[in-house]
């Protein structure tokens, strides 16, 4: 009932993101029955009755899923360069100078996924990209790869290992807890 009535209030290409990283979750548990995913007071997805956690994200063409035990975190993003002009917005102090600038634009969109994803992770509210979520330096590499990210929020302290990859025009990181 909680997925229907989402469902009603999203048209067009908001509908379709929508039901494709649910059939994502769907496809991952192997169940006959579409497993049905809700969302706690602070938003984030979840399975009833699952011990598992679930992470959804979606940009344009693209849906991205994430089932596992623990805290984790997907994040899909289209690449535009609108995302140098709000870098000023998420990237923290000592990050500015970790960034390749031959792939500048690329890196801030893995900086961008990486945090995003470690915010779903956490799944509470009230935190800032730039002072409480912070990306160990990594080389980027169009290949994709793997570096590491920290949260740190009052008495909260979470380690993660993170990956990317970059498909065509779209980035994909995803966040597990070390």
């Amino acid at each position: 009932e909680w997925e229907q009535g989402q469902l009603q209030g999203l048209k067009g290409h908001k509908r379709l993101e929508f039901l494709s990283a649910r059939l994502l979750v769907h496809e991952m548990t192997g169940h006959l029955m579409r497993t049905p995913i809700e969302k706690d007071i602070f938003g984030k997805p979840f399975i009833p009755g699952s011990t598992w956690s679930v992470s959804l994200s979606h940009s344009g063409d693209f849906a991205a899923a994430l089932l596992a035990p623990g805290d984790i975190g997907v994040d899909v993003q289209r690449l535009v360069d609108k995302i140098v002009r709000i870098a000023h917005k998420f990237i923290g102090d000592g990050e500015q100078p970790n960034l390749d600038p031959v792939f500048y634009t690329e890196h801030l969109h893995v900086y961008w996924g990486a945090k995003e994803a470690i915010y779903k992770a956490y799944g509470k509210k009230a935190l800032d990209f730039r002072r409480h979520i912070r990306i160990l330096p990594f080389s980027f590499k169009p290949e994709g790869g793997y570096f590491q990210g920290q949260l740190r929020k009052d008495e909260v302290s979470m380690d993660f290992h993170l990956w990317y990859q970059l498909r065509g025009a779209y980035i994909l990181v995803w966040a597990l807890p070390v």
